[in-house]
């Protein structure tokens, strides 16, 4: 299986009170960008991060010894997170991937066994479309309405003045 995994990473980190661009922000010593690098090594073939012009050259500095190959591709406007991701699509097309997986370069918290999970899910299921692990929360900021076949059929979002549960199921379950 050739997987190619998408980060978008063109945050500067301004809300993190620091000079560094988000990815390469430490936590608990280490650059996000580098605790994501070996949280999926050995599940995919070609890292491609979304960046900021700002910092374009700083990051392919920083990444160019890495174990697998990563295309540094820049978002020139801050337009959103679709943008972002469409951003890698010719980077994404030249890999020849089987698969293309997504996560967001603050993302460091995904435990082991998640992505161990969703591999195994998604050859078990070579037909899916889309895979989309989720997690069930408090207060969600983003919430996935499904069906009485446990498909998405809306996505609320609480920035957007959505109607919200108490308790919802999404990608981030933390309105905090």
């Amino acid at each position: 299986m050739s997987r190619v995994l998408v980060i978008p990473a063109a945050g500067l980190g301004s809300r993190l009170g620091t000079a560094l661009p988000k990815l390469l922000v430490p936590v608990a010593g280490v650059p996000m960008i580098d605790r994501l690098a070996r949280l999926y090594q050995g599940y995919v073939v070609r890292i491609v991060l979304i960046a900021h012009p700002s910092f374009a050259a700083q990051l392919r500095r920083h990444v160019e010894h890495w174990p697998v190959p990563v295309d540094v591709a820049v978002q020139e406007r801050p337009t959103g997170m679709l943008d972002a991701i469409l951003v890698a699509g010719e980077a994404v097309r030249s890999s020849s991937s089987d698969e293309v997986w997504i996560t967001w370069c603050d993302q460091v918290a995904v435990h082991p066994a998640t992505i161990r999970r969703l591999a195994l899910a998604l050859a078990d299921h070579r037909q899916a479309a889309l895979a989309l692990p989720t997690v069930e929360g408090e207060a969600p900021y983003v919430h996935f309405a499904r069906n009485h076949e446990g498909r998405i059929t809306d996505v609320l979002h609480r920035r957007e003045g959505d109607a919200m549960p108490g308790r919802g199921r999404a990608t981030w379950a933390s309105s905090r």
